[in-house]
């Protein structure tokens, strides 16, 4: 519908443009009125479909979340492919990576689900689960484990970590509502022998906090949080999938 009163719209200007001052006074009011409609038409139909996805949306309009992420497989630390020009980004216009390993959350939410882990690994050309990782990089294609392949002759299994305590239903995971990192999640992806349950891994932009007025740690994050926002605290209670 937006395409068709565009294309009304262009032809109608081409048409006046190509005409000139041979149109007569009504020509011109008529090709005013069939150039301006369709403008009048689209920008109350924009302004009203914003405001009903905004209503609609679980956040209550548009958000701005992110959080960092670091992949190790084998000691060996991945970079996620880069973006395609003329593109920027890795993903979709919600959910996206920037080259800068960053989860990026930027529109309207309609579904918290649409920004759990496994959605972003999913539009980002992978695949997560909780016993396998596939995750593209530039040098090594799609870089695939499953529990129970070898690191160094041993057998490992994934295990993920959000602020340092690894969770259980890691697809499942949605990231703390934030803009900033921190107080944004870090979230560790390690393919390892063993059974850890916390990690010292850690994210550039927490690390970097520990040397201003506000230093986030695993120990001391939640006492620097704010209250998580209520949709999200719910959903996570009812998943059982921590903090």
């Amino acid at each position: 519908m937006l395409f068709l009163a565009a294309t009304i719209a262009i032809i109608a200007s081409l048409v006046s443009l190509l005409m000139g001052k041979r149109l007569t006074h009504k020509e011109r009011v008529l090709m005013f009125s069939i150039i301006s409609i369709p403008i009048i038409f689209a920008t109350l139909y924009l302004g009203a479909y914003t405001v009903n996805q905004n209503f609609e949306s679980v956040t209550g309009g548009p958000v701005h979340w992110h959080a960092d992420y670091q992949v190790w497989v084998c000691d060996e630390r991945l970079d996620l492919i880069n973006p395609r020009f003329p593109s920027n980004k890795v993903g979709t216009p919600l959910l996206h990576e920037h080259n800068d390993d960053r989860i990026h959350l930027e529109g309207t939410l309609m579904r918290l689900e649409d920004t759990s882990l496994g959605t972003y690994f999913h539009v980002i050309g992978g695949r997560l689960t909780a016993t396998s990782i596939s995750f593209p990089t530039n040098e090594q294609g799609i870089v695939t484990r499953v529990n129970n392949d070898l690191c160094d002759g041993q057998p490992s299994t994934l295990k993920v970590f959000v602020n340092g305590q690894r969770i259980i239903n890691p697809a499942e995971y949605i990231m703390y509502p934030h803009e900033s990192v921190p107080p944004g999640d870090c979230i560790i992806f390690e393919f390892s022998p063993g059974d850890a349950q916390t990690t010292n891994r850690m994210c550039e932009s927490w690390r970097a906090s520990q040397s201003g007025d506000r230093p986030y740690t695993y120990e001391n994050y939640q006492e620097n949080r704010e209250e998580y926002h209520y949709y999200v605290n719910d959903l996570r209670e009812e998943q059982h999938l921590g903090r």
